[in-house]
């Protein structure tokens, strides 16, 4: 299992290699400047910053608190479960 401080400390070309391996994808959001991907690894999640004009990963923020989960809750569809 991954540990969210293993992987902040990384290297940015491992933390990517990390990812793709590890990580599943769960949506993404767009900024004025970045496409947001955001990633689960086991116990923490990893958002991806696409710079937009330059179509490469600008960085990348790792979080385990569901409170930073906030600006993608609109985009899920719970009514099958209702």
């Amino acid at each position: 299992m991954l540990l969210l401080h293993e992987f902040k400390y990384e290297e940015k070309s491992r933390k990517k290699e990390l990812l793709f391996r590890n990580g599943v994808y769960l949506t993404s959001r767009f900024t004025k400047d970045f496409q947001i991907l955001l990633f689960q690894i086991d116990t923490f999640y990893v958002e991806v910053f696409v710079d937009i004009e330059e179509e490469e990963i600008g960085y990348m923020r790792a979080f385990s608190s569901t409170d930073d989960l906030r600006p993608y809750l609109h985009k899920i569809d719970i009514s099958a479960l209702v």
